[in-house]
């Protein structure tokens, strides 16, 4: 019975099983329904069943027609391959699973716990809700899925049904919840998403517009979200920010919104960008809108349009660049610091150089590296598209530029060796495109620009390129004028070329002023004249030097080219080299064929010849050099550079075999005696050979000095190895230090002779040396100190890569040729290959010529330091720091001159000139030339002064106005690294005298008394004082008196008290008259008891040699011809005693005129004085002895000293002295003598002065005695 004849009334319920059908080409389906009822309630309950058997389905359904409520419950609901085989296409690795209660009321449909699964691990799970769900155009509906993880594998059945968004299928696995709800032509999606792209979270509007495209409007927020999947032009990759969209579409080819948002995070080309804020229009590679960047790295504003979705791009917009750090976003790797600002505009359109056109400015341009900062005013490049012809122009600072013409930019290389092959077949280039265009390039100041890019190249401001290019007629013309260019440390002057390149010849015309190689110029004048055709080409080469010294030259020759090959003929030439001519062979020439090179040169004088080739083989290269009787001497403008000088004779031959894995070296030199830095050297013999058994190199040769062996080494090197390749052994002996003076600048005057050995070893390219060296007598100056030593015995020395080490160099001061003192010299040299030198450097001195420094303008200090202590020399060789620490020995004499007006700043300290030692050895020179503004010199200097240091200030050295004292302190003193000089301490005087001047007229010694002070504080010219200055004097005390008839001459001593500044102390002015009774003291008193008076009395004494009236003080009868005398006398005195002690430390001469103030000016008083005068460093006389006219008297004081004892503690004394008073008649005088024994000595108690008393009277033998 068929389906169709069943009438089904109004009610009906009935059980059927065995539903079967089968799919043609298709599944066989059962259906199991266990009851139907179309009754008030219709029920269905049903399972579907597979072939095999198994449930496909179960699911029941309830409607209740009184109610109009119903539900359907889906069980289970498979759906795979097999089950829709022969009706539907199904991938065949999906299957799909269906749990969900669907429920019905009236126009509301809804379903819970919907759950769908996939056989790849595919999930949704959640609600849905249609309203009007019977009026499918009227829908209202609603999804909650809490669940929605979709695996990567989907995309592969769903890719082919949706083409259109396969791009999203490289999201890969997703795992999301979303909400949204909406009609058939709107919704409102809420949507939370995390994929193997990023994450995305969204709240966005959809809809269709009239055209039925899906519109849409909200906020989407980028999680590190990959969008690179949108095969954007621009780079970008991963992007997290959040953003406000209104566009439509979603796929690269409709994609059209609206943008506003912030960017934290984005990638573009690999680098990461923070913090942006777009707003703008954004279309599939087309941008349009404003951009702020506020990153670390980087920070500009953009405001523009950008769009390279059209057939010719284009840029309109405006950048304004506030800091870029170009290092860290790796535009910039010439230097550890550059930042650049700068606002661009441009305006171009085109898609590559040959369409483009428009406009680009580049505006206050700043960049600042860590070593300058450079600044760009306006860069403007222009290109036009005229209808007759293109013009491309630049203008800026450093350059300016303009092509006119037909130009196709980037095919101009090609078509210029397109249009040169023919002349010079070896350029290959082929180009249909035409060139028709002039151009003119001028360099206005590119050394910023040059510093910035290639910082070895410049081209100096008015370099001026131009000419034209015209490929199909009129050929190439180019023409450079310029005062010169620079590239590292080669430089050519005032450069003109001319070039001209037709279709059957080209000419070449260049000429410049100076060749310069490192400040050095190597060639003037030099010019090159070529002509040539179709491959075949004459030159000549001249150049003509200005020095005295003839460097010129003049070559002649050919050149023939083809595709494989070039071949330079070199057929005359002949230049001088430092006056010595040297002549080309024939057979030199250049031959490069297919890569293989053949070489000859051939050069000679008179007396020299040189041959030198080079041949290339498949297999081995060949080098030949030939020397004979080669000067040593033609290295000299070279070896200059390095203060050295090398002289003497070369003969031998040298061969050289390379390959591609070894090279092996054989020759055989011999030399004359050498000469290196004017000290003979010795003759040398050099030998190498290759051990083809072991793959070696073996090297060995010898020095010949005198018949002897100085130098002898031998050695190996491997050039199969990479490192430990080589090892040198020297043997030296007897090798003068002399040679190696230039190389330790800061050891220099270094001379001596070593001994020892040196193993040179390790990787060829930088080797390691390790060496023993023994020295005796070297010779060598420390510097800036002036003092020269000399070792005693032998010495050790150590040396290698990273040191040179003195071992407890044993040495004496040497000065005016004789030695003294003992010292030890001990530490190390450090540097790096005989660089970047650093001092570690001790000496333990004992009796030493610490400083010997004389005088010379602008010397802060200066003078002979003979001490005890020890010096520490350390720092680089300009950056030197010297530490001195010592006690003062005999002989020390600083001098400390304050009579200079400038100021502490412009001071330096030392200048040094040579000494020369009166012995056979060589003379040691002073390294003046290192003290200099820039050396960074610091010295620091402690000095425990004693009796023995004598201390010299000096205010007036052309005048002898000075203070000379001896006395103990503790002084340090220095200089330091600005320049600055400063000297701290205090020193207590025991004895010193005051050399006072007053300008020219005025020279008095004052005697400084025992116990004052000068004190240092940093500055030497604040300088304190506490000290008295004493006088001494003999004149008339009549005008005292008023009393004419006291006419009598007494010694006066005037004492100046001086405190605070040592320039500009305060001063109290004292007059005493030592041996004068109680009435001349009163009446002394009377005359100076006001500060006026004082004064007056002290000036007229100083000056005039008298006492003023004690009357009218302006009304006096002085004798003031007699006063000025005196003086003169008195100054005269004082110069004789200071040539006396010049020449002669043995004794003080002076000479003393003192005419009469009395009444007869025939009344004259001579006196001669002799001060510390000893004999055989046993008597000692001081004294002055003198004449009276009056009396023909010879008159004076004296004391004679001779010592009883060797160490002058026990004497025997006789003297005589003046006693005055105002007693006494005028012409009566009345002297003191005496004759007496003294003993001095320190002891600790009576007894012990008791015991050493009675030694000075016993015999050695018994002072042995008693002491055992």
């Amino acid at each position: 019975m068929s389906l169709k004849e069943c009438l089904l009334s109004t009610d009906i319920d009935f059980v059927m099983s065995n539903l079967d059908f089968e799919v043609v080409d298709g599944a066989y389906h059962q259906f199991d329904i266990a009851r139907v009822s179309f009754l008030q309630i219709i029920m269905l309950l049903m399972n579907l069943i597979g072939k095999v058997g198994t449930p496909h389905s179960q699911f029941d359904l309830m409607q209740n027609k009184l109610s109009n409520q119903g539900h359907l419950r889906i069980n289970k609901f498979i759906v795979d391959h097999h089950a829709l085989q022969g009706l539907f296409e199904w991938p065949e690795d999906l299957k799909l699973n269906t749990n969900a209660l669907i429920k019905t009321t009236k126009d509301t449909l809804w379903a819970e716990n919907v759950m769908i699964s996939t056989s790849n691990e595919s999930l949704f799970n959640g609600t849905f809700e249609i309203k009007n769900w019977t009026d499918i155009k009227n829908w209202k509906y609603s999804v909650v899925a809490n669940t929605l993880n979709f695996a990567s594998k989907e995309w592969k059945w769903i890719t082919p049904l949706y083409p259109n968004i396969s791009q999203i299928s490289a999201l890969g696995d997703i795992n999301s919840n979303f909400s949204f709800e909406g009609t058939l032509s709107d919704l409102n999606l809420n949507l939370s998403l995390e994929s193997n792209k990023g994450g995305l979270e969204s709240d966005i509007y959809l809809y269709n517009d009239s055209l039925d495209n899906l519109n849409y409007k909200g906020s989407l927020d980028l999680n590190h979200f990959n969008i690179d999947l949108f095969k954007n032009k621009f780079g970008i990759k991963e992007v997290d920010g959040a953003f406000k969209i209104d566009g439509k579409g979603i796929d690269i080819l409709t994609l059209d919104t609206d943008i506003v948002g912030n960017l934290n995070y984005v990638d573009i080309g690999g680098r990461v960008y923070d913090n942006i804020n777009l707003n703008g229009r954004l279309q599939p590679n087309y941008f349009k809108g404003e951009v702020i960047v506020a990153d670390d790295d980087i920070e500009f504003d953009f405001s523009g349009e950008i769009d390279f979705s059209k057939d010719k791009p284009v840029m309109d917009f405006v950048a304004n660049v506030i800091e870029a750090d170009l290092v860290k976003l790796k535009l910039f790797g010439k230097d550890s610091v550059a930042k650049l600002s700068s606002l661009i505009e441009i305006n171009l359109k085109g898609k590559q150089w040959s369409d483009i056109e428009g406009e680009l400015g580049v505006y206050h341009t700043s960049l600042e590296t860590s070593n300058n900062h450079h600044y760009f005013n306006d860069i403007l490049f222009t290109s036009e598209k005229l209808k007759e012809k293109d013009i491309i122009s630049l203008k800026s600072d450093f350059v300016t530029a303009n092509l006119e013409g037909q130009i196709d930019f980037p095919n101009i290389y090609n078509s210029l060796s397109e249009y040169l092959n023919p002349h010079f077949p070896m350029l290959d280039g082929s180009s249909d495109h035409i060139q028709d265009f002039e151009f003119e390039i001028d360099f206005i100041n590119t050394s910023d620009l040059t510093k910035l890019m290639i910082p070895n190249f410049n081209f100096e401001e008015g370099s001026r390129f131009y000419g034209s290019f015209r490929n199909r007629r009129g050929g190439l013309n180019l023409a450079i004028e310029s005062p010169g260019f620079s590239l590292g440390k080669y430089s050519f002057n005032n450069i003109n070329l001319n070039t001209l390149v037709r279709e059957k010849d080209w000419a070449v015309n260049l000429s410049g002023d100076k060749l310069i190689y490192d400040d050095n110029v190597i060639i003037e004048n030099m010019s090159l004249n070529q002509l040539g055709s179709y491959g075949e080409s004459s030159y000549v080469i001249n150049w003509e030097n200005s020095d005295s010294i003839k460097f010129d030259g003049d070559l002649k020759g050919s050149v023939n080219m083809n595709q494989s090959s070039l071949k330079v003929l070199l057929d005359e030439g002949q230049f001088y080299f430092a006056d010595t001519l040297w002549s080309f062979k024939d057979s030199s020439f250049f031959d490069y064929f297919k890569g293989k090179i053949n070489t000859q040169l051939s050069i000679g004088t008179i007396s020299q010849d040189v041959n030198f080739s080079f041949v290339s083989h498949d297999i081995i290269d060949t080098i030949n050099l030939s020397l004979n009787h080669f000067e040593m001497s033609n290295f000299s403008p070279w070896l200059s550079k390095i203060n050295s000088s090398l002289k003497g004779t070369l003969n031998g031959d040298i061969l050289v075999l390379s390959d591609s894995l070894n090279n092996k070296f054989y020759s055989d030199i011999i030399t004359s005696s050498l000469k290196l830095n004017d000290s003979d050297f010795g003759a040398l013999n050099i030998s190498s050979e290759y051990d083809n058994i072991k793959d070696i190199q073996l090297i060995q040769g010898q020095s010949i000095k005198d018949n002897k062996k100085a130098i002898e080494f031998r050695g190996i090197y491997n050039s199969l190895v990479d490192s430990n390749n080589m090892n040198v052994l020297f043997n030296i002996n007897d090798f003068n230090l002399n040679h190696i003076n230039t190389y330790l600048p800061f050891l220099d005057p270094l001379n001596g002779f070593v001994n020892g050995n040196l193993n040179i070893y390790g990787n060829m390219n930088k080797p390691k040396f390790e060496g023993e060296f023994i020295a005796e007598e070297v010779y060598l100056t420390v510097p800036y100190l002036n003092v020269d030593f000399k070792t005693i015995g032998e010495s050790k020395i150590h040396l290698n890569n990273d040191i040179i080490e003195f071992n407890n160099f044993a040495f004496q001061s040497i000065n005016e040729g004789s030695s003294f003192g003992n010292g030890a010299l001990s530490g190390k040299l450090k540097h790096h290959y005989f660089s970047d030198f650093n001092l570690d450097l001790n000496l333990e001195i004992d009796s030493i010529l610490c400083l010997n420094t004389d005088v010379y303008n602008e010397n802060t200090y200066f003078g002979k330091v003979i001490s005890s202590g020890n010096v520490e020399f350390n720092g680089q060789p300009d950056l030197i720091s010297i530490n001195f620490n010592g006690i003062s020995n005999k002989g020390t004499s600083i001098y400390i001159p304050l009579d200079d007006n400038e100021t502490i700043d412009e001071f330096s300290f030392v200048h040094f000139f040579e000494r020369e030692i009166n012995n056979n050895t060589d003379s040691l020179m002073i390294l003046s030339e290192m003290v200099n503004s820039e050396s960074n010199l610091a010295i620091d200097m402690n000095f425990e002064l004693n009796e023995n240091a004598e201390v010299n200030i000096i205010f007036d050295e052309t005048l002898g106005d000075k203070i000379s004292a001896k006395g103990s302190g503790y002084i340090n003193l220095g200089l330091n690294s600005s320049d600055d000089v400063y000297i701290y301490g205090d020193y207590i005087v025991d004895e010193g005298d005051y050399l006072f001047t007053l300008q020219n007229f005025l020279n008095k010694k004052f005697e400084i008394e025992k116990g004052a002070i000068i004190s240092w504080d940093g500055n030497p010219y604040k300088a304190k004082m506490d000290l008295n200055a004493l006088y001494r004097l003999t004149t008339n005390v009549s005008h005292l008196t008023l009393n004419p008839e006291v006419n009598r001459n007494s010694e006066v001593e005037c004492r100046m008290l001086m405190t605070g500044d040592l320039l500009k102390p305060d001063i109290v002015f004292d007059i005493q008259i030592p041996n004068a009774d109680d009435q001349t003291n009163r009446i002394l008193a009377e005359q100076t008891n006001t500060e006026e008076k004082n004064t007056q009395q002290f000036l007229s004494l100083l000056v005039l040699n008298s006492f003023m009236s004690s009357g009218d003080y302006e009304i006096t009868d002085v004798d003031y011809l007699s006063s000025t005398v005196s003086s003169g006398a008195e100054m005269l005195n004082n110069q004789l005693y200071n040539w006396t002690s010049q020449f002669s430390n043995r004794f003080d001469l002076g000479f003393k005129y003192n005419p009469s103030l009395g009444d007869s000016l025939s009344n004259r008083e001579f006196e001669i004085l002799l001060n510390n005068m000893k004999l055989n460093d046993r008597i000692t006389f001081n004294g002055n002895i003198g004449t009276q006219q009056r009396t023909s008297s010879i008159v004076g004081d004296f004391k004679f000293e001779y010592k009883l004892s060797d160490d002058g503690k026990f004497r025997l004394v006789t003297f005589r002295k003046l006693e005055e008073s105002f007693q006494l008649a005028p012409d009566v005088t009345n002297y003191t003598g005496g004759v007496g024994f003294f003993y001095t000595d320190e002891f600790k108690n009576f007894k012990d002065l008791w015991t050493r008393f009675k030694y000075m009277f016993q015999k050695k033998s018994q002072i042995v005695s008693n002491i055992k």
